[in-house]
C-alpha cells in the first residue's frame, strides 16, 4: 500500500511560514464555536472533559492564526483573494 504525498510547497510564502488559508467568515465561526465548546467544558465530566478543551482550543487556535493544517491536506482554501491578486493570477 502506497501514501500519496502532498505537495505544500504551493502553500507555503517565500518565508517558509504558511500562508493563511482560512477566510473572514470561517476564523469567527471556528472562533465562535471554540470558544463555546471551552466554556462547555467546564460543564462536562471529567471522561469527557478533555475531548472539549482539545476540540475547542483547536478552533480557537486556527482562527486566531488563520491556518488549519487539514484545509492543506484536502487542497481546500476559503480565504477571499484580492482583485489585484486574482486578476494576475486569471
Amino acid at each position: 500500500m502506497s501514501v500519496k504525498s502532498v505537495n505544500t510547497s504551493r502553500y507555503m510564502q517565500k518565508d517558509g511560514f504558511a500562508s493563511m488559508n482560512i477566510g473572514s467568515k470561517e476564523r469567527v465561526t471556528r472562533a465562535l464555536l471554540g470558544s463555546t465548546v471551552v466554556v462547555a467544558d467546564f460543564l462536562a465530566t471529567v471522561h469527557i472533559e478533555i475531548v472539549f478543551l482539545l476540540v475547542g482550543l483547536w478552533g480557537v487556535l486556527t482562527s486566531a492564526f488563520g491556518y488549519c493544517p487539514f484545509n492543506t491536506l484536502m487542497g481546500r482554501n476559503s480565504c477571499v483573494l484580492p482583485e489585484a491578486s486574482q486578476k494576475a493570477t486569471s
